[in-house]
């Protein structure tokens, strides 16, 4: 219906003629990465709130995504330390924080360790059940549980984490 609209834009701006699909000019140069698997968020956030999309969703500007297909970072970014890293490293606003990706990517995720691969198992059946609008609470404690011991923290800095002091 707006192919022809589109398609007929002005190339004078530029001098590129660009597909007449195109989110924008720069996402060009990204758009290929919206088919692949990646972790979405909002760039605002009043609590952990990371997807994990391998059916090539588009998201409009509000959503940003990390190109990855790496289920124990989404683990992370979901879990209780994910939240409190977010919150030392990103900019507050009202209830929440945002997700400047200056920030945001600064925050230390661990290299590979000998509990990954069982957080992956438990992100992976963590997806299977929200699909099904079923309670993952319990296997998301174990998430935390298993994060806390990835980033090596003590029973006073989980208590820290955790808010409890």
């Amino acid at each position: 219906m707006y192919k022809e609209k589109l398609s007929n834009r002005n190339k004078v701006e530029t001098g590129i003629r660009y597909e007449w699909y195109a989110l924008q000019r720069y996402a060009s140069d990204y758009y290929s990465e919206f088919k692949k698997p990646k972790i979405m968020y909002q760039a605002m956030q009043v609590k952990p709130c990371f997807i994990y999309d391998e059916e090539g969703l588009f998201c409009n500007n509000s959503i940003w995504f990390i190109p990855s297909d790496d289920k124990c970072l989404l683990g992370i970014l979901n879990s209780k330390v994910g939240w409190w890293l977010i919150s030392k490293y990103c900019t507050a606003i009202q209830n929440g924080f945002q997700l400047i990706w200056q920030y945001f990517g600064q925050i230390p995720i661990p290299k590979s360790t000998s509990n990954q691969k069982e957080i992956v198992e438990l992100v992976e059946r963590v997806l299977e059940l929200k699909k099904q609008n079923q309670d993952t609470t319990t296997l998301e404690s174990e998430i935390d549980q298993l994060v806390y011991q990835m980033y090596g923290l003590t029973e006073e800095e989980i208590k820290i984490v955790e808010g409890e002091k």
